[in-house]
C-alpha cells in the first residue's frame, strides 16, 4: 500500500497508462470490498489500524488526483465511491474516519471545480449523477454524529476522552471527537452547496426537535436554597438529555449553512426570500431559548448547557449576515409591515442579549453577550439597532448607560459593550441616503455617552498623580477606563470616513493630558505605564495624521524619558513578556507618528532618530528580544521610506550601521525580516541607486556574505544571495575586481594559494541566475577549504 500511494501522489503521467489506471482502480475496488466484507462480519476493531490509515490515504490520493481522469475514461466511479461510503461508516471514530470525511470533502471540491470548468472530453459533469451517494454520506454522518442514535458509541468516545486526559488528541491539540465533528461540518457544507433544499429539509425539522428539548428545560427546574437547580436525574430530564447533547453539533451545522439563506449572488434575493420563513423561524427559536437559559440561570450546572449556551450566540452572530441582508431587503421593498417585522426582530434580540448581561449570570456569559452585540453593531448597520428599546433607553440616559457599564463584571465585556453603543452611533447605515444619517443626532449622543464613560478616569486620576500610595479602586478604575476607551480606537482604525473619525478623536482629546501625565507621575508603575502607552497606540492608531504638534512633542519627550537606555536594557533582560510589549507598543506610536509625513511628523524626525540611536538600540544590542527587534527596525524602514530627505543626512549611514549589525546576528527570523525590509526600502526610494549607499555598498554585501560563510543560515542563502545581486547590479566591476579580492583576504583559515584560487576561479556573469549559483559555489568553496585547513591542522 505504501508503494501504490508514492506512485499515487505522482500527479503527471504518460499518455499511454490508460490500462495502468484501470488495474488500479479494479484494485482499490477489490481491496475496499474486502475490508468491507471483513468489517460486516467481523468489524475493524482487529485490523490493523496502519493498513486502515494506508487504505484511507490510498483513497485520498485517488480521489484527490486521478478522479477527473476516471470521468474522463468513464470508469464506474459510482461503485467506487458506493464502496467508499460502506468503508467510511464502517470506521470507529477516530484519525481514520477522519481522514474518510477529508477524502469526502476532496470528491466534493473535484466536483465543484468539475461543474464549473468543460472536461478534456467536453462533456460536464453533473451534480444530480451522485446525489443518491452523497444524501446517504449526509444520512449517516447525523446518524453517527447524534446521541438520539448513536449513543452507546458517542458516550464510550467522551469517556475515554476524558480518562485519556486529553492525550488524544491530533498534532494541533484539538480532541479528535472535536476534529471529527469539525470535519464533519466542512463535509455537510460542501454537500449543501450542491443541494441545499434537500440538506435542509433534513437537518431543519431535527435541530426544531432539539429546540423542543431545550424549551422544555423550564419545567425542571426546582427552587433550592442555593437558588435555581436543574433536576439532572428527573426522568424526563434523562428523556431528552441526547436531544440537548445534539444540539451544540446541529447549532454548528445550522451556523456554517447560514450563507445559503442570503446567498451574494445573481439568485441572491430569490434566494432569500424562499428561504426567509426557515431562517426567521431558526433565528427566532434561537433568541427565544438563549432569553430562557439567561431566565432560568443554570448554564453552567451541566457541561452540555455551557455548550449550547456557547453555540447559541455562535449562531445568532452566523445570521448576523443575514439580518444585514433583511435590513438592505426591507429598505428597498418600502414596505411599512415589513419595516415593522424587521424592527421587532432586531429588537427581540437585543433585548434578548440584554438579559444576557445581567449580573447573576456567569461572566463567560455576560462577555459572550457584549462581543454578540458589538458583532451586530459591525454588521447590522441599521437604524433600528439604534431605535430598539434597550439601546434607545441607554443613549438617552448617559449616566444610566455608565453605570449599567460600570456594573458589567468583566473588563473585555466593558470594552466589548461600550464599543458596540459607539458603533450604532457612528457607523453609516446601510442603503441610507446621506442626508438621513442623523449625524447631527447621533454625534450629540456620541458625545454625551463618551463623556460620561470617561468622566471616572478623570477623577481617578489625581489620586494617582498625587504621590503616595493610591487607592486600589482609583487604580482599577484607571486601568479599566483606559481598556474600555482604548478599544473603540480599535473599532475604527479603518472602517469609517475621516469626518466621523475627527468627530471620535475630538471628543476624546480631553482625555490625553490626563494619560500623558499618568505617564509622567506612575513611570514606576508597569501596569499604569502599559495601560497609558496601548492607550496612546490605539489612539495614533486611529488618528493617523489626525493628531497635535503639542501632542507628538509630548508623547516623544515622555517616550525618550520612560525608556532610557539604563531602564530599557533590565526589563528586555528580563522575562516579562508585558512589559517586553509596552516597549514594542511605544516604538510603534514612533512608527505612527513618522509615517504620517506631516509637517508635525517632520519636526519631531530628528528626536525620534536621537531616541532610536541613543536609548533603543543600545539596549537592544544587549537583549535580543525578536519582537521587538522587529518593531524597531520597521520604525528605521518607515523613517527613509516616508522621509527620503534623510538620505542626505548624516543620520542616515547610522540608521544603516544598525542594518548592518542586524544582518550580523544569528537570528534567521531578524536576518530574513530585515532583508525584507532592505528590499522594500529599495523598492520605494531606489536606495541601491542612490549616491548616500555607494559607501556603504561594499559594507552591507560584507555582513551579508560572512552570515553565509560563518553563521548556520544557509536556509537563507537564497535570499542573502538575491539581496547581494541587486546591491551589485550596477557595480560588478567593483565588486569582482575590489571587494571581492579584499572579502577574501580578511577571511581567517585560508592560505595564500586557495585566496588566490577562489578569486581567480569566481564567475563573472552578470544574469541574476547566473550570480546567484557562481556565489553560492563561491561560498561552498570557501568553506570547503576552511573545514580542509582545519582537518590537516588537527591531524598535525
Amino acid at each position: 500500500m505504501t508503494c501504490l500511494n508514492e506512485l499515487l501522489s505522482r500527479q503527471c503521467f504518460p499518455a499511454d497508462v490508460q490500462h495502468f489506471f484501470l488495474a488500479l482502480f479494479t484494485h482499490a475496488c477489490d481491496q475496499l470490498t474486502l475490508v468491507c466484507e471483513t468489517a460486516d462480519a467481523e468489524g475493524l476493531a482487529d485490523m490493523d489500524s496502519a493498513y486502515l490509515r494506508q487504505c484511507t490515504e490510498f483513497l485520498r490520493l485517488l480521489v484527490i488526483h486521478h478522479s477527473a481522469r476516471f470521468v474522463e475514461m468513464d470508469y464506474p466511479i459510482d461503485g467506487l465511491l458506493a464502496l467508499l461510503h460502506r468503508f467510511s461508516f464502517a470506521l470507529p471514530y477516530g484519525t481514520e474516519l477522519k481522514e474518510c470525511l477529508n477524502v469526502w470533502a476532496a470528491f466534493c471540491d473535484f466536483l465543484k471545480v468539475q461543474m464549473s470548468n468543460r472536461s478534456a472530453n467536453g462533456l460536464r459533469v453533473n451534480a444530480l449523477r451522485f446525489q443518491p451517494i452523497l444524501m446517504e454520506v449526509l444520512r449517516l454522518i447525523l446518524h453517527k454524529t447524534s446521541f438520539t442514535t448513536n449513543a452507546v458509541e458517542l458516550r464510550a468516545i467522551l469517556e475515554e476522552s476524558d480518562e485519556a486526559d486529553f492525550s488524544n488528541t491530533n498534532e494541533d491539540e484539538v480532541p479528535l471527537w472535536e476534529d471529527c465533528l469539525r470535519a464533519s461540518i466542512e463535509l455537510l457544507a460542501r454537500i449543501a452547496d450542491f443541494f441545499p433544499n434537500e440538506v435542509l429539509e433534513i437537518v431543519f425539522p431535527t435541530i426544531l426537535q432539539c429546540f423542543g428539548a431545550f424549551s422544555s428545560t423550564q419545567e425542571m427546574v426546582v427552587q433550592s436554597v442555593e437558588g435555581p437547580r436543574l433536576d439532572q436525574q428527573s426522568a424526563r430530564f434523562l428523556e431528552v438529555l441526547p436531544l440537548l447533547q445534539d444540539l451544540p453539533f446541529l447549532l454548528r451545522l445550522f451556523g456554517s449553512l447560514s450563507e445559503l439563506f442570503h446567498s451574494h449572488n445573481a439568485d441572491s434575493e430569490r434566494i432569500f426570500v424562499e428561504r426567509f420563513g426557515m431562517a426567521g423561524e431558526f433565528l427566532q427559536n434561537v433568541l427565544q431559548l438563549t432569553a430562557i437559559g439567561a431566565t432560568l440561570g443554570v448554564y453552567t450546572q451541566h457541561p452540555v448547557l455551557i455548550d449550547i449556551q456557547a453555540n447559541l450566540f455562535a449562531a445568532i452572530r452566523a445570521f448576523a449576515d443575514w439580518l444585514a441582508t433583511y435590513n438592505v431587503v426591507v429598505i428597498k421593498s418600502n414596505d411599512s409591515n415589513q419595516l415593522a417585522e424587521f424592527e421587532a426582530l432586531i429588537g427581540n434580540t437585543t433585548n434578548v442579549l440584554s438579559q444576557c448581561l445581567a449580573p447573576n449570570l456567569p461572566t463567560m456569559v455576560i462577555r459572550n453577550s457584549a462581543q454578540l452585540f458589538l458583532s451586530l453593531a459591525r454588521t447590522v448597520r441599521t437604524r433600528a439597532l439604534l431605535d430598539a428599546p434597550f439601546t434607545l433607553g441607554l443613549l438617552q440616559a448617559p449616566e444610566e448607560a455608565t453605570a449599567f457599564i460600570l456594573s458589567l463584571p468583566d473588563v473585555m465585556a466593558r470594552t466589548s459593550f461600550v464599543s458596540a453603543l459607539v458603533c450604532t452611533l457612528l457607523v453609516t447605515f446601510q442603503e441610507v441616503p446621506e442626508q438621513f444619517q442623523m449625524w447631527s443626532e447621533r454625534y450629540a449622543r456620541y458625545s454625551s455617552l463618551i463623556q460620561e464613560v470617561y468622566k471616572p478616569l478623570m477623577n481617578a486620576v489625581p489620586y494617582l498623580t498625587s504621590g503616595g500610595d493610591p487607592p486600589l479602586e482609583a487604580v482599577t478604575t484607571v486601568l479599566d477606563s483606559l481598556a474600555m476607551v482604548g478599544g473603540i480606537f480599535n473599532e475604527f482604525n479603518s472602517s469609517v470616513s475621516n469626518a466621523t473619525r475627527k468627530v471620535l478623536l475630538t471628543h476624546i482629546e480631553p482625555l490625553l493630558p490626563y494619560v500623558l501625565q499618568l505617564l509622567q507621575a506612575c513611570s514606576d508603575s508597569p501596569k499604569i505605564v502599559a495601560a497609558a502607552v496601548q492607550f496612546l497606540e490605539q489612539y495614533y492608531g486611529c488618528a493617523r495624521a489626525q493628531v497635535s504638534q503639542e501632542l507628538v512633542e509630548q508623547t516623544v519627550l515622555l517616550g525618550g524619558a520612560l525608556f532610557t537606555c539604563e531602564r530599557l536594557l533590565p526589563v528586555l533582560q528580563s522575562n516579562n513578556a508585558s512589559e517586553h510589549e509596552t516597549a514594542e507598543r511605544y516604538i510603534r506610536i514612533l512608527k505612527f507618528i513618522v509615517e504620517s509625513s506631516s509637517r508635525i511628523s517632520r519636526a519631531a524626525l530628528p528626536l525620534i532618530l536621537s531616541i532610536c540611536m541613543q536609548n533603543l538600540f543600545p539596549a537592544l544590542s544587549e537583549a535580543p528580544i525578536i519582537d521587538v527587534h522587529t518593531s524597531f527596525f520597521e520604525l528605521l524602514e518607515a523613517a527613509v521610506v516616508w522621509h527620503q530627505g534623510l538620505l542626505a543626512s548624516t543620520d542616515f549611514p547610522v540608521i544603516f550601521d544598525m542594518f548592518v549589525w542586524s544582518l550580523s546576528r544569528p537570528d534567521i527570523d531578524l536576518v530574513r525580516r530585515n532583508l525584507a525590509l532592505l528590499e522594500n526600502m529599495n523598492l520605494k526610494t531606489s536606495l541601491y541607486s542612490t549616491p548616500a549607499f555607494g559607501p556603504l555598498r561594499f559594507i552591507v554585501i560584507d555582513a551579508l556574505l560572512r552570515t553565509l560563510t560563518e553563521r548556520s543560515l544557509s536556509v537563507l542563502a537564497d535570499e542573502i544571495v538575491a539581496a547581494i545581486f541587486e546591491m551589485t547590479r550596477q557595480h560588478f566591476t567593483g565588486f569582482y575586481e575590489e571587494f571581492l579580492p579584499m572579502f577574501v583576504s580578511q577571511c581567517d583559515g585560508l592560505t595564500d594559494e586557495q585566496q588566490s584560487d577562489l578569486v581567480a576561479t569566481a564567475g563573472r556573469e552578470q544574469d541574476a541566475l547566473s550570480f546567484s549559483r557562481n556565489l553560492l559555489s563561491f561560498v561552498q568553496e570557501l568553506n570547503f577549504c576552511r573545514r580542509t585547513n582545519a582537518a590537516a591542522a588537527l591531524s598535525q
